[in-house]
């Protein structure tokens, strides 16, 4: 190895990472759950299950392999979680190579997606740092330092990595489908977004992999995990009556918008936007034929709180207005 790159790989944390606290969580016994972060950073990590959870009061939507770096200040509550929901919080002191912390400050909203490999190999690293707490013994400090900061570099990786592929120029040259939006004020939170995304890590430091610092990890298989648009698309026909744009999708997969856009279009043949309105104008269909609710109620309850907004667009893509299509019952 070349004497610049392990230079590298040593500045890109400073000092001893220090845990202050480790909590873990249960959806039966522990929620609804609320944390303050006032110090340091805190990392929250989803074991298993899915849960609802607000961040500064803004909505996010976890599930099993999702992580989220948090700094303060920051409140974050987690509100309600699946039977099989478990999860773990670190609160540490850690000292960050400038490079990398100014770039994780500007994107601490992300959410980090795991693979299954890659969870495995992290859930390894929390359980031996887990078991050093549990069971304080003869170097159990540098341990749990060392475990920490190996979990903290792996999560780094995992952004930069993810922000490389979706950033690539062969990505960008590839993603070449517009996404259709509407131009109406009514629809200002369903758009795609024009300024051009950032890369979560600068692609200027990309420390190497180091490969006789890794631990001694358990063999993992390939994962079949469901694919970037199969999450989404799950996730937009049960929040389909939510505010959603295209960067809110986009950070749910941790990819940007313009690489959701290609990839969702891809799978499904239809714009991620264009498959809210979709889902929004099924519903409608299925309440104005199977339920005595007025016109008005109908696009309230699917998110058009303008009923002139939301007659234009059924007309625009049912060929009739609310009113006629009823009549079909």
């Amino acid at each position: 190895m070349e004497g610049s790159s392990l230079h590298n790989l040593v500045d890109l944390i400073h000092g001893t990472p220090t845990l202050l606290a480790l909590e873990r969580l249960h959806a039966c016994a522990d929620l609804p759950h609320t944390m303050n972060v006032d110090e340091g950073y805190a990392l929250l990590y989803i074991y298993n299950g899915q849960c609802s959870m607000t961040r500064n009061l803004l909505p996010y939507e976890l599930m099993t392999g999702h992580a989220l770096f948090l700094r303060p200040p920051e409140i974050i509550r987690i509100v309600t979680g699946t039977s099989s929901f478990q999860g773990i919080i670190l609160s540490f002191n850690i000292q960050l190579h400038d490079s990398v912390r100014v770039s994780l400050d500007r994107n601490v909203t992300s959410t980090i997606q795991l693979s299954e490999p890659e969870r495995q190999r992290l859930e390894y690293a929390l359980d031996v740092l887990q078991q050093e707490v549990k069971h304080p013994q003869l170097g159990s400090k540098e341990m749990i330092s060392s475990y920490l900061q190996t979990i903290v570099i792996m999560l780094l990786r995992q952004i930069q990595q993810t922000a490389q592929s979706a950033y690539s120029p062969a990505s960008h040259a590839s993603a070449s489908h517009p996404v259709p939006h509407l131009s109406s004020p009514h629809t200002s939170s369903i758009h795609s977004s024009s300024h051009e995304p950032k890369p979560i890590i600068s692609t200027d430091y990309a420390p190497p992999l180091y490969e006789s610092a890794h631990p001694p990890w358990p063999n993992v298989a390939a994962s079949s995990e469901p694919t970037i648009g199969q999450h989404i698309q799950k996730y937009i026909e049960a929040n389909f009556e939510r505010e959603l744009s295209l960067a809110d999708l986009a950070r749910l997969v941790h990819v940007s918008p313009h690489h959701l856009a290609h990839v969702f279009k891809d799978e499904t043949g239809m714009a991620p936007i264009r498959y809210v309105i979709h889902c929004r104008m099924e519903k409608a269909k299925s309440l104005l034929l199977e339920t005595n609710l007025k016109v008005y109620e109908i696009a309230e309850r699917i998110g058009y709180p303008n009923l002139t907004h939301f007659n234009q667009i059924f007309k625009k893509l049912s060929g009739v207005s609310p009113g006629e299509y009823r009549k079909k019952r």
